[in-house]
């Protein structure tokens, strides 16, 4: 536990120094999802840009824009070889024990949007409060 925002924390027995366990769905589908997510983004900001395409599922913006920054970054986890990423991984001093490299490459750093982000949209959208930060130590997959 690296930092408490929130006395809430208190009640779920959480507090800074802590070790703590989290254990989360991971990242089923997603290719499907990113495709998904991003077919509705691209589509949104299409009009901002001049941009038309006859099927919606064509949906773009220039690679340089927010959208195609964002995107790129969802569909780094399909570009990143498993054995690129662990020589990267180990380098910054992190111990990777993997049974395939698909899945090692599944969770590259570069696949998954800021988090500090993604809290703070979700708190000022009245979704959630923050409570605490935790670091990761360790990543079990599978």
């Amino acid at each position: 536990m690296e930092e408490v925002f929130d006395p809430a924390a208190q009640s779920f027995g959480l507090a800074e120094g802590q070790v703590c366990v989290m254990v989360h769905c991971g990242s089923r589908g997603l290719e499907h999802q990113v495709g998904g997510d991003y077919v509705q983004i691209m589509g949104q900001a299409m009009a901002r840009y001049g941009i038309t395409v006859p099927d919606r599922q064509l949906a773009c913006a220039p690679v340089t824009s927010p959208e195609g920054r964002q995107y790129l970054g969802a569909m780094a986890a399909r570009s990143v070889t498993g054995p690129e990423l662990r020589r990267r991984l180990e380098r910054r001093g992190i111990a990777v024990r993997r049974t395939s490299a698909r899945g090692l490459a599944e969770e590259a750093p570069e696949a998954y949007k800021d988090i500090t982000q993604v809290v703070e949209a979700a708190e000022g959208a009245g979704l959630c409060r923050k409570v605490a930060r935790l670091v990761p130590l360790g990543v079990i997959k599978g």
